[in-house]
């Protein structure tokens, strides 16, 4: 039996003949890799430029919705010439920039700012069979601000749904809208609302 170190330059020589393979294959797995960087990279920079341009055109679209709204609040134009504008697909966008005028105007800007969101109440009245409670209730929440006492049977509806959430948010807004025929129907929810009451006081009470 031959010793260890007689073999050795047998070994160099298979390891010499095997090389040229294996450093190929190195190169082409770097050559690989390099190639999936630069690809992940460009996504990237790709991804960033795309969301800058939505954030550019988000912010051109509320522009040129704000102009239009002062125009409307001020007599200067009808509701429907800027509601019709409205895609939609941008409409959840602009009925979320709607809602601070609708909360703040009062009188006959408060009567447009209604009119110019009266044709998307349908849209969110279908909303209101959604299986989300969380889309329920925005529904909820943005036909009260938006609709007026005509919208009051959407919110007597809304008392009856599974969520406490969305039944709290049409208690609200009924109670504003709705008229002497819905006290005993609200005073009939409190039962159900007052643990959520309780729940928000104790969670802002801890919050301190």
């Amino acid at each position: 039996m031959l010793p260890a170190w007689a073999s050795l330059p047998a070994q160099m020589d298979r390891l010499g003949a095997n090389a040229p393979e294996s450093l190929l294959a190195l190169i082409l797995a770097s050559a690989g890799l390099a190639i999936l960087a630069l690809i992940l990279a460009l996504i990237a920079v790709g991804k960033r430029l795309w969301w800058k341009s939505q954030a550019r055109h988000r912010a051109a679209r509320v522009e040129m919705w704000r102009a239009h709204l002062l125009e409307v609040l001020a007599g200067e134009r009808p509701p429907h010439s800027l509601a019709s504008q409205i895609d939609v697909a941008h409409r959840d966008a602009f009925l979320r920039f709607l809602l601070p005028y609708a909360t703040a105007v009062r009188g006959q800007a408060s009567e447009r700012i209604s009119a110019l969101s009266h044709p998307f109440i349908s849209g969110l009245r279908r909303e209101l069979g959604d299986r989300r409670p969380s889309v329920r209730a925005r529904a909820v929440q943005w036909i009260g601000v938006f609709g007026g006492p005509d919208q009051a049977g959407s919110l007597r509806r809304a008392l009856d749904d599974s969520s406490d959430r969305v039944a709290e948010v049409a208690f609200r807004h009924l109670a504003r809208l709705g008229g002497p025929g819905d006290t005993e129907r609200l005073l009939s929810c409190l039962g159900r609302l007052i643990p959520i009451t309780q729940d928000h006081s104790t969670l802002v009470a801890s919050s301190r």
